[in-house]
């Protein structure tokens, strides 16, 4: 917390010395540069010096409490921050520090009140809704503090701290449904559901796939459930599984534009394009935007000689969706070969360039997926 104090420290100068009277000015400035330098206990007796000379002068009070806090005396630092926030309590950092200061000491509901008030009088100031966040996870308030959260990351989007209180905050929501859930209805199809979600966010396909087993066998025609089942079994190379599953899925909902596109994208791996393309096309009948099955349809027309025909899906897949970093580098490496294929020197140059970027970056964030194991 050096870093906060500092700033707090400099704002108070910056923002109220000027104008103060000079018999105790100079040793309110040269408080706070020992503070900025880290002799604290030389900026105590500079703040108290203040105080004698002028009580009422409210940063000198927020000062002296930083300095405080800093020398860890948590008990002495919060009466001086309390005395700040009574002369002031608009006095920016003051009613955050002594919120902080409670949250210290493990007061957390007079760190929730004060920084509260602090919200109201700084409802911009991401630092102040980020302790509020935290003071509130340590009370067990988990829906609070993930909505205090929020409030910081609208803020402060690229906050690494907020970010990860934030996380917490929704990851404890999240537990305290579930058990929630678990209580109410242990035998539910729903409990297996979020266990086999879990698995699979923890990439464990073959626990997933046996949590959506269990899920199905007590809610037999709930949608959603099967398509689950079958990318499991896709990442498993359960190909002749996942088949069953996505099928069991279309009996339920026929128009299901991605259930189409899974399918047919499975009966393209298994070299068997026609029966796949009605269905890609049915996809994307269904939803024009499901750029997926423009990439398997390229797939079914790359396998059949098509290559014009293969080049435009590939390049629609290629460009649909800027964040699909692994389809638009499996679409460029078909793009590659097709361009080169029909003497398209640049283009293909090109592609290969994008494909090598797109290939670099998933390597960087971790974003890989084997095209022909894992469902589409």
């Amino acid at each position: 917390m050096p870093h906060l104090i500092s700033k707090a420290l400099l704002l108070a100068c910056w923002a109220t010395v000027a104008a103060q009277s000079a018999n105790w000015q100079q040793t309110f400035e040269e408080g706070t540069q020992a503070a900025q330098q880290g002799r604290f206990a030389e900026a105590e007796q500079d703040f108290r010096a203040v105080l004698n000379q002028a009580p009422s002068f409210a940063p000198a009070y927020l000062n002296l409490g930083l300095a405080l806090q800093a020398e860890q005396k948590p008990d002495e630092s919060i009466t001086a921050l309390k005395h700040a926030v009574a002369l002031n309590p608009k006095l920016r950092g003051a009613e955050l520090f002594l919120g902080i200061a409670y949250y210290k000491t493990g007061d957390v509901s007079e760190a929730i009140r004060v920084l509260k008030s602090a919200s109201v009088h700084f409802p911009s100031d991401a630092k102040v809704w980020m302790w509020l966040g935290v003071s509130q996870l340590a009370a067990e308030k988990y829906d609070d503090a993930a909505k205090s959260l929020d409030k910081a990351g609208a803020l402060d989007p690229g906050d690494v701290d907020i970010l990860y209180h934030r996380g917490r905050a929704h990851m404890l929501v999240s537990k305290e449904i579930f058990t929630q859930m678990y209580a109410k209805a242990p035998k539910s199809w729903r409990v297996h559901q979020v266990l086999a979600q879990s698995f699979e966010e923890q990439d464990k396909p073959e626990d997933a796939a046996r949590e959506y087993q269990k899920a199905i066998a007590l809610a037999p025609q709930e949608p959603g459930l099967h398509e689950s089942l079958g990318d499991m079994e896709w990442m498993l190379d359960h190909l002749d599984q996942a088949r069953d599953a996505y099928e069991a899925e279309k009996q339920l909902d026929p128009y299901s534009a991605s259930v189409l596109y899974k399918l047919g994208a499975l009966y393209i791996v298994e070299e068997h394009p026609e029966k796949a393309i009605p269905l890609l096309q049915e996809s994307l009948k269904r939803n024009p935007r499901q750029y997926q099955a423009n990439f398997w349809l390229g797939r079914a027309a790359e396998s059949s000689g098509q290559t014009e025909e293969a080049i435009r899906q590939f390049e629609i897949a290629a460009k649909a969706n800027p964040d699909d970093i692994d389809t638009r580098r499996s679409a460029y490496y078909h793009l590659v070969r097709l361009y080169k294929k029909t003497g398209r020197q640049e283009e293909a140059k090109a592609a290969l360039q994008e494909f090598e970027r797109l290939h670099n970056l998933q390597q960087t964030t971790g974003a890989h997926r084997m095209e022909e194991k894992q469902a589409p």
